[in-house]
């Protein structure tokens, strides 16, 4: 059985567009959900088992559009179009500056 992260379940969703869950109401997604006529379209003796997930991915769209989006720009292409100068020398150049501001920070005197 396979379980289903809600985030996925809107298929044509990118990696860097994600529903913001937090910035939608509880009661207002219960109000979406109950004017959802969650009774299959066909008879349950009459439909198979891609007819029904069909069905249910189909409301569970209904729920999901409506929860806004939320774009993030640190993830795919965009992260490694905003930090091309953030490359791996500039890197080594940050720990070093690091390392040494905690030795200093350890024991702050006029040698070091």
């Amino acid at each position: 059985l396979n379980v289903i992260n809600i985030e996925q379940v809107h298929s044509n969703e990118t990696d860097d567009v994600r529903r913001n869950w937090s910035k939608m109401d509880l009661k207002d997604i219960l109000e979406i959900s109950n004017n959802i006529d969650w009774h299959f379209s066909k008879s349950p003796e009459l439909i198979n088992v891609e007819e029904m997930w069909e069905d249910i991915h189909s409301k569970l769209l209904k729920i999901t559009d409506s929860i806004p989006e939320s774009y993030n720009h640190h993830s795919g292409n965009n992260d490694q179009k905003s930090t091309q100068w953030l490359n791996s020398s500039l890197k080594r150049a940050i720990r070093s500056k690091n390392k040494l501001w905690g030795i200093f920070n350890a024991n702050p005197t006029m040698e070091n």
